[in-house]
């Protein structure tokens, strides 16, 4: 079943290039971009009723990183259901390497907490894919510049 009704988080909005989408609690999930005109990287969560699967913005867009990344893009419930985070990956040009951005969710306040960014490889990439594997174990396919070899990565999530 389909919902014809679409979302647009910044109707007023150009320029919104790298994206990414994740589930971060049951019917709950972030959308994470690049907003051009701003260089500045937003995350937003949305809501998706069971029964109609319309969607309702309920955390509307936060900056998580100011600069631009050829790349945005996220890996869905990168911890646990009983803890719902995001987790965006991205290049921080600046520093001139690969990051993640970490989120707590509270489904009762329906509000993004405690977003931290934590570097995750020292060098710039051309490409990077990721899959969340299980108790809170992801995998980030990656391509390095410049001659983009092929590397694979595990990293795991963990409660302070």
């Amino acid at each position: 079943v389909f919902n014809p009704t679409v979302v647009n988080i910044e109707p007023t909005k150009a320029q919104i290039w790298s994206r990414g989408v994740s589930l971060v609690a049951p019917n709950t999930i972030a959308y994470a971009y690049q907003d051009g005109a701003d260089r500045a990287m937003k995350m937003a969560v949305l809501e998706v009723d069971p029964l109609t699967h319309k969607m309702e913005v309920v955390q509307r867009p936060a900056v998580i990183h100011d600069g631009v990344s050829p790349y945005v893009s996220m890996l869905s419930a990168p911890y646990m259901a009983a803890h719902p985070h995001t987790l965006v990956y991205y290049e921080d040009q600046k520093a001139n390497r690969s990051m993640v951005n970490l989120c707590t969710w509270s489904v009762a306040d329906k509000k993004l907490s405690q977003c931290e960014d934590f570097p995750w490889l020292d060098q710039r990439l051309r490409s990077v894919a990721g899959a969340h594997l299980g108790g809170g174990r992801s995998l980030l396919a990656f391509a390095a510049e410049p001659a983009g070899e092929p590397y694979y990565a595990v990293f795991g999530l963990s409660k302070k």
